[in-house]
């Protein structure tokens, strides 16, 4: 007895709902792969800057860089590949809303001794005297795509206290996720995402609900629930860390979210 096989448009058919399937799953199973990546990539260049900074306190047996920060001593400590060239980097820089911005390491790089430095696993940071502190500029993949500010390519501070995070400190996750978006280093984007555990999905969420939360698209509030968005009085500016979503806590800190969590 014979035994009915698929007919050709059967098999066209199915094929077809395979391919729509894949076509819809596909990128999103990219981005998830991408992100995780990219996340690796973040905490990995974070934990060795912190582990840094830790091991240079430890050596001066002391609790804070108040006295300063000897930079040749302390590139020591990040073990680097030596200096790095144009090369190293991308030749071009967008911000979190696409627009093409300037290369942050360009005018670094144009010196003698540039303080640009290359590490073993591909990516370059810079490193600089900045307002009382010192600001470290990494782009965690080199000179691989996306070179976008906000995303592999940060600003993080060695600040004054010895900690590593933002520019300020103390300051509500809505804040940063204002400076993250608005000013030219996106400086504030690092505290987002320490405040949701380098996650890159929990991250946009937070820069997006910070956005919807301002009536002027702004974000800005600060440490003490105020702001620019005539919502942000009064207290949207806390993040609860972990799904990062913006929530009424007012004028909760970062860092006092993150011993909540």
């Amino acid at each position: 007895m014979l035994k009915k096989g698929f007919t050709l448009a059967e098999v066209l058919i199915t094929l077809a709902i395979l391919g729509v399937i894949a076509a819809l799953t596909l990128p999103a199973l990219n981005t998830n792969v991408n992100d995780t990546v990219l996340e690796k990539q973040i905490l990995k260049f974070y934990s060795q800057l912190t582990d840094a900074v830790d091991l240079y306190k430890a050596q001066h047996e002391v609790d804070t860089l108040a006295s300063g920060l000897n930079l040749n001593e302390f590139i020591g400590l990040m073990n680097t590949g030596g200096h790095a060239t144009s090369g190293d980097v991308g030749t071009t820089y967008t911000n979190i809303d696409r627009t093409t911005v300037d290369n942050p390491f360009t005018a670094l790089l144009a010196e003698e001794n540039p303080p640009v430095y290359n590490l073993p696993d591909g990516s370059v940071f810079s490193i600089e005297a900045s307002d009382n502190m010192w600001k470290v500029t990494v782009d965690v993949n080199g000179r691989r795509t996306p070179n976008r500010l906000g995303e592999d390519t940060l600003t993080m501070y060695i600040r004054r206290d010895g900690k590593v995070g933002t520019k300020f400190a103390n300051r509500s996750t809505d804040t940063y996720a204002g400076n993250c978006k608005a000013d030219d280093a996106h400086s504030g984007c690092i505290g987002v995402m320490i405040a949701n555990r380098f996650n890159m999905r929990n991250y946009r969420n937070a820069l997006a609900d910070a956005s919807a939360n301002s009536d002027d698209g702004s974000g800005n509030g600060n440490g003490n629930g105020t702001g620019t968005g005539a919502n942000a009085g009064g207290g949207i500016s806390g993040g609860k860390v972990g799904d990062g979503r913006i929530i009424n806590r007012g004028s909760e800190s970062i860092e006092q979210a993150m011993k909540k969590n």
